[in-house]
């Protein structure tokens, strides 16, 4: 994993008043290094560069945290698990299957809950 974009999810996180242990920071940055590969070879996203990534994906996906009290949700249009998989790396423990038009058939996101 590459932790040089760490400091600028901690600054995103931080601002939004996110705490995140470190290895909640450790499944997101695996997280966007799988993004950032494979984007490349199948387009899962418009967005390239991954210091947009970091704000337009993770970040974006993280700031409805602390908004949501619901047990159970479903993450419909999931694509390339935006935002389920961030939300579950983030410690999210309600039931969060996700449902995506690429395969047809939903998912759950590994972890608690």
């Amino acid at each position: 994993m590459d932790n040089q974009y760490l400091p600028l999810l901690q600054r995103q996180c931080d601002a939004l008043g996110l705490q995140l242990s470190d290895q909640q920071y450790n499944a997101l940055l695996q997280y966007h290094a799988l993004l950032v590969k494979w984007n490349k070879t199948f387009n899962l996203t418009a967005v390239r560069s991954p210091e947009e990534m970091i704000t337009r994906h993770l970040v974006d996906s993280l700031s409805v945290l602390p908004h949501i009290t619901a047990e159970r949700l479903i993450d419909v249009g999931s694509g390339p698990g935006l935002p389920g998989i961030p939300w579950r790396s983030a410690g999210r423990t309600c039931r969060l299957p996700c449902w995506t038009a690429i395969s047809k058939k939903p998912f759950s996101v590994p972890g608690q809950g």
